[in-house]
């Protein structure tokens, strides 16, 4: 006979979705590194001009949260 697993439900805590954003970002910076590589060996003239682009929207987002 199985055991039944007990589930504790976790108190959603602010430290808690830090941690799950840390950890989801954590994966997803890897695959945007993966696709950099490529896109810089496929078209790098492109590939310079689309990462401008994405440095100067970060950019934009650092200075909308550091109103915060």
């Amino acid at each position: 006979m199985a055991k039944k697993r007990k589930y504790v439900k976790r108190k959603i805590t602010t430290e808690l979705i830090v941690n799950e954003v840390t950890k989801i970002r954590r994966k997803n910076n890897n695959c945007w590194m993966k696709i950099l590589a490529l896109a810089v060996k496929a078209k790098p003239r492109q590939a310079k001009k689309i990462l401008r682009d994405i440095t100067d929207n970060d950019r934009l987002v650092t200075k909308w949260m550091s109103r915060l």
